[in-house]
């Protein structure tokens, strides 16, 4: 909030002008100064056939999973996993379901609970999202921000790559 300067932060919106990418730069470097831990579920290779929908659906519940799996691996305490809020109800649950499933398989602590907000609601979010920024422009961008992950998250990152 002390480098947000406000009680909004969106990146994408951020990047759209010169103070944003400042900003944006000065979060990435607190997260690499502090050593804040960013772990990525990444999965490329989509299948080509089927409803487009339903492949990112299920490639979304796939990096879910792994994405839980490792972070209560690596914080074995772990008792609050805060994520994004989505469009449609029908989208919570299926986030939902992941949880339930993984709570089941005893991969994911009975204890742990899910809280789905908007980031607008919830600070914890600003930094994810920046993060993802990062990491996904390291993949399709060849702008100066395609060298944000490697330049501030790449020592304090761990990525899963799941194709």
């Amino acid at each position: 909030l002390e480098i947000v300067g406000q009680a909004y932060w969106h990146t994408t919106e951020a990047l759209q002008t010169d103070e944003g990418h400042a900003k944006a730069e000065e979060l990435l470097e607190y997260c690499r100064r502090v050593r804040d831990c960013h772990v990525f579920a990444y999965k490329k290779n989509l299948p080509k056939q089927g409803d487009a929908n339903e492949v990112v659906s299920s490639a979304r519940e796939e990096c879910l999973r792994e994405l839980l799996i490792v972070v209560q691996r690596h914080c074995p305490g772990l008792r609050l996993i805060v994520i994004e809020k989505r469009q449609t109800n029908a989208q919570n649950d299926a986030d939902r379901r992941v949880v339930k499933s993984l709570r089941a398989e005893k991969r994911l602590s009975r204890h742990t609970r899910l809280l789905l907000v908007s980031p607008k609601d919830e600070y914890l979010l600003w930094l994810p999202d920046l993060s993802a920024m990062a990491f996904r422009r390291s993949k399709t961008h060849k702008d100066k921000t395609s060298y944000y992950f490697e330049q501030f998250l790449g020592e304090i990152s761990i990525v899963n790559t799941l194709d």
